[in-house]
């Protein structure tokens, strides 16, 4: 065989020449036939030649039909070529395409940059392989990765556009939930397949065929919005009423406008009465100014608290719809201020009286600290503060436990100097300043600034503030913080797990009646940095109340090291000590004794009699990071957890364990051997999905932001958030926490700020979205 391919290679070197001098020839060939042949043939015979040159490269693939037809149509620029070489574009358009490309012909170059400029880098990289020339090769690759790398910007842009008006949509109600997750598949192909193929121009057409689809979406529904706004103004409904639902549809929320129409439809008024939230901080911004003035105007007239007493008019009040016994309260609180203001010195009963009449709850009169020429400093006692309608903001809340500082000033210092006495404010209580002087608008708006800039947490009454008070109906407390916070400083978003305050803890309700019944479920489950322990802590605090005998207590099982480097029989030791701690058992039960035989069984006993001492009396044992604990306990048959289950049972569950964990502790309670399978479906918890919880979101987006002196320009930009943190509540109080930093940056940059409030506009949420430490940290908590 060898002998035989070396004769055929000699052979062809003897004919190679005089072959070559006959298909080069230039014969007659007006139409070029002979000379395709000619060329065809010489192809063949380098081919045949190169089978036999080691050094010769492999000959290339014969291109498909579309392949040779598509590599000229790439210097039309309008036509679309596929991944296979067929062409994209509809016939009708690439007759019309090449007409216009024989009348202008386009070089390969022009052709290029064409591509790239509409975003075909698909075409594009096409293009550059048929380019020849090396100088013009290494010229375009760096132009096609410019390109490609600019058409990747503005494809991740109009993805995280369209992704938000999709979450706007969906919340709106204008956007069905099998729109929204065909819609969000359909992304996910498309980014994709342009990550692959450099389509960039076809996936922001498909893009924006889906906004096209979500505007035609929300049009019709609030043109059908409109149709029925003007049948029910003729059917005479009340004008102010559909006012209201014409504003709701104005800002692009369809799904309230349809509840409010409903309402109005049913005679009733469109917003129920517990959801007409009053704006104090709003109101007395307003009238400022009004109210100074009539208070300078006041010398040698009736007494101001006979005025209020009688409900007789004041600008920008409505004393006369105050309650009587409200007026009287708020009639003895301005005296008891103009007796101090007169006085130049505070005194511990008028203190008492006054603060009674904010709305505080005093068992004790407040005791003074400190007193030097024109200020005073009294420590103030009160039940504590915890619910959020009252007192929004944990530092004066919850936080404060009922203990505050009170600043009595009567020399009028400036704005700079109250600053500047309240001192480090994570060093002191609460701090309540009362200013025996009236405030201008200007004051007011520039110890906001300062406040603020100065991270200074405090809240500032004046004459002007009390008299607002004054004609406050409802809550004077609640109408207090909501009017004072906002010109403080204050920073309640927190984005570590765990104990959430009261006034920071939304939505939920549900799951947490579920734990705190005697018959409600037993199993948490879900992801690391959803909310399951910030649940537990909260239904701790609700459920403790030792006077009411309730007990509970809440233990880190993972933490203990149960199921980690100690064996699951040991929880009885941690679960001794916390339940010693709520009061429950007496020290007589420790480790010693449960180390003894039978202490466990002792334990269960001790228990059992102090549940029996009061028929009143439960306890609510909460266990966290529990799926080690179950690992190690269920190689034991669930010896721990059935002894848990029978305390449950012999006390008729006025003794209740309550279990969280990751996913494990689902699958767990499916196994047929478990101890409490059937107690009850297990709790999951996720993001805020549902409607409900959805305005939840909203309410912890929007409400903490507005006691710290911050509004949104627009309702979109509250749900902006909402989808960026994928409604999950940890990444909203760390989004929200950026966000207040943000604003707070912003304050101080600017030179005239036309707050409070302040305005939170678009450029803000871009700006937080961008920054690199939310960006870390959001990983980082989705993890």
């Amino acid at each position: 065989m060898r002998k035989l391919l070396m004769n055929v290679r000699e052979k062809l070197e003897q004919l190679r020449a005089p072959i070559l001098t006959e298909l080069t020839a230039n014969d007659s060939d007006p139409w070029g036939l002979v000379a395709s042949s000619q060329k065809a043939a010489l192809c063949e015979l380098q081919a045949l030649h190169g089978l036999f040159d080691p050094e010769s490269p492999l000959p290339a693939k014969e291109p498909s039909a579309n392949e040779v037809i598509g590599r000229d149509l790439l210097l039309v620029p309008s036509l679309r070529i596929r991944t296979d070489w067929s062409v994209e574009t509809p016939e009708a358009e690439i007759v019309s395409s090449l007409r216009q490309w024989v009348a202008e012909p386009v070089s390969l170059l022009d052709a290029f940059d064409a591509r790239l400029h509409v975003g075909d880098v698909f075409g594009a990289e096409l293009l550059l392989q048929c380019a020849v020339e090396d100088v013009l090769v290494s010229d375009l690759e760096d132009s096609l990765r410019r390109e490609r790398d600019s058409w990747r910007a503005k494809l991740k842009g109009a993805l995280l556009e369209v992704r938000r008006d999709i979450e706007v949509g969906s919340a709106y109600g204008y956007v069905s939930d099998p729109e929204r997750s065909g819609w969000e598949s359909d992304l996910v192909v498309v980014e994709a397949q342009t990550a692959e193929q450099g389509r960039f121009d076809s996936a922001l057409r498909a893009i924006s065929e889906i906004s096209e689809r979500i505007q035609r979406n929300h049009d019709n529904k609030a043109t059908d919005g409109r149709r029925a706004i003007s049948e029910l103004a003729r059917s005479g409904k009340n004008s102010a009423d559909l006012a209201e639902v014409e504003k709701v549809l104005g800002e692009g929320d369809i799904a309230t406008a349809n509840e409010l129409l409903q309402r109005v439809r049913r005679g009733l008024s469109p917003w129920p009465e517990d959801l007409v939230l009053a704006d104090p901080f709003r109101s007395f911004a307003q009238c400022i100014a009004g109210l100074e003035s009539w208070l300078s105007s006041r010398k040698a007239k009736e007494p101001v608290d006979a005025i209020i007493k009688k409900g007789e008019q004041v600008p920008g009040l409505e004393l006369g719809k105050v309650d009587g016994a409200q007026r009287d309260q708020a009639a003895k609180m301005f005296t008891d201020w103009s007796l101090l203001k007169s006085r130049h010195e505070a005194d511990a009963a008028r203190l008492q009286s006054f603060f009674s009449g904010v709305g505080f709850v005093l068992s004790n009169p407040p005791s003074r600290e400190n007193r030097t020429l024109g200020m005073e400093v009294w420590k103030l006692t009160t039940a504590t503060v915890a619910d959020r309608a009252v007192c929004p903001i944990p530092h004066f809340g919850s936080g404060a436990k009922g203990n505050y500082r009170v600043i009595c000033l009567w020399e009028r210092p400036t704005e700079d100097d109250i600053v500047q006495m309240i001192g480090d404010s994570s060093l002191h209580r609460a701090t309540i300043v009362l200013y025996f002087g009236r405030m201008s608008e200007r004051k007011w708006r520039d110890i906001s600034r300062k406040a603020k800039l100065a991270h200074k947490s405090f809240v500032l009454i004046d004459e002007v503030l009390l008299l607002f008070l004054a004609g406050q109906s409802g809550s004077r407390l609640a109408a207090f913080f909501s009017t004072t916070l906002p010109f403080g400083y204050c920073d309640p978003y927190d984005a570590t797990a765990g104990l959430v305050p009261p006034e920071m803890f939304f939505g939920r309700a549900a799951e947490l009646d579920a734990i705190l019944g005697v018959n409600g479920r037993c199993f948490i489950y879900g992801g690391r940095q959803l909310g399951k322990t910030a649940l537990m802590r909260r239904a701790e605090q609700a459920f403790h109340a030792p006077g009411k005998g309730r007990y509970s207590t809440w233990i880190d099982l993972r933490a203990e090291g149960l199921g980690v480097n100690r064996a699951a029989s040991e929880i009885w030791l941690p679960l001794a000590a916390s339940l010693k701690d709520a009061g429950v058992l007496d020290a007589a039960v420790g480790s010693a004794s449960l180390a003894k035989k039978g202490g466990v069984d002792a334990l269960v006993k001790a228990l059992r009699t102090f549940l029996d001492a009061s028929v009143e009396r439960r306890i609510l044992l909460l266990l966290d990071e529990t799926d080690r604990f179950f690992e190690q306990d269920g190689r034991h048959d669930f010896a721990e957890t059935r002894r848990l289950k029978q305390l449950m049972d012999v006390t008729e569950r006025r003794f209740k364990v309550v279990f969280a964990g990751l996913h494990n502790v689902l699958r767990m309670t499916e196994r047929a051997n478990h101890p409490l399978a059937h107690f009850g479906e297990p709790i999951k918890i996720g993001p805020f999905i549902d409607e409900h919880e959805i305005r939840e979101a909203q309410d912890l987006v929007r409400k903490p932001l507005l006691a710290a002196g911050f509004e949104f320009d627009t309702p979109s930009l509250v749900i902006r958030i909402l989808a960026q943190t994928n409604y999950y509540p940890s990444l909203i109080q760390l989004y929200c926490h950026h966000l207040l930093r943000h604003m707070l940056a912003k304050v101080g940059s600017q030179q005239r700020s036309p707050g409070p409030r302040y305005r939170i506009i678009n450029q803000d949420i871009e700006a937080v979205t961008r920054a690199a430490i939310f960006a870390t940290k959001y990983v980082t908590s989705s993890g």
